[in-house]
């Protein structure tokens, strides 16, 4: 999807599927990303695109807050997930292996570390616990994969549960639209974003428009098959409005982030959960009430039985 900022008598609103709400402290939109002088940057959904088939895309997660889906976001390991940084703020969960919102089905697994990107509009989720291997990571782009199967005028193909139209509502079912990659020249054109557009950037999408990305969609994954793998392209960052002409959806470059995202995914075991008996020094055995063993203190090795401490 993407992002849309808006003045409105002194106040900043991210407008994102599920409405609008007023931004202060964590919750505000990070100033580094957003593009000066640009008024109407919107969160897109997926316009002009169809049901995805179950299972089809199994990377792909929801980022969720208040208890129902907030962005878009990408397996890359069974503990790290991409998404983009402007959704990060509150209290978020991510929902892996989930088809239809409304189900119940797929995981939902708390946070315990997010990590920012310093210019770029990228973020990493690190899971508390490993999501199913049921469900297949992304492969981070190759400069291969960028120059060919993900070159300017190469389809590519976007997926989320954003708005199916501009100002429209989100959908209960994973959406999925194909586009072809365009050309930064042509995205930075008068007519498009006249200049705005920077390296680090790729945009996609149609001239006359009418397919695109959305609100609720930010954060989710622009991806391209490539001999028998599934490569991350970019992540859903911004964008004028929904699948307008000449107003491509712009993402956030993967491989321009390919050496920070390793040096974090690389990294060694996440700490502990901050609401789990490790944390609290409960499985210990001496904790008011006890502790039971549960997955999250046995993946530690801190737990001390199958009951009560």
């Amino acid at each position: 999807m993407k992002r849309s900022v808006e003045i409105l008598t002194g106040c900043v609103l991210l407008v994102l599927a599920s409405g609008c709400s007023e931004l202060t402290g964590m919750d505000a939109v990070p100033e580094d990303i957003v593009t000066s002088g640009a008024v109407d940057q919107t969160q897109t959904p997926i316009v002009g695109g169809q049901d995805a088939t179950p299972g089809s895309r199994p990377y792909q997660v929801s980022v969720q807050r208040f208890g129902g889906h907030w962005c878009g976001g990408a397996l890359l390991t069974d503990t790290w997930v991409l998404t983009a940084k402007h959704c990060l703020g509150g209290t978020l969960k991510v929902r892996v292996g989930v088809h239809r919102l409304s189900s119940s089905e797929g995981q939902i697994i708390s946070l315990v570390q997010t990590e920012s990107h310093p210019q770029m509009d990228i973020a990493l989720l690190r899971l508390s616990s490993p999501a199913s291997p049921d469900y297949t990571p992304l492969e981070l782009p190759t400069q291969e994969v960028m120059s060919g199967p993900a070159a300017p005028g190469e389809t590519v193909e976007v997926s989320g549960w954003g708005d199916t139209s501009e100002g429209g509502r989100g959908s209960d079912v994973l959406q999925e639209v194909a586009v072809p990659v365009v050309s930064n020249s042509t995205c930075n054109a008068p007519q498009a974003y006249n200049g705005r557009i920077e390296d680090s950037e790729i945009c996609a999408g149609f001239a006359e428009g009418g397919k695109d990305s959305c609100q609720g969609d930010s954060g989710g994954p622009l991806v391209v098959d490539f001999q028998g793998k599934t490569y991350s392209v970019g992540v859903v960052s911004w964008g004028e409005g929904c699948a307008r002409p000449n107003k491509y959806g712009v993402y956030a470059r993967t491989i321009s982030a390919k050496g920070w995202i390793e040096g974090h995914i690389g990294s060694g075991p996440p700490p502990p959960d901050p609401n789990s008996c490790v944390a609290n020094n409960a499985c210990g055995g001496r904790a008011p009430g006890g502790c039971y063993c549960d997955s999250v203190c046995e993946r530690y090795g801190d737990c001390c039985s199958d009951g009560p401490c």
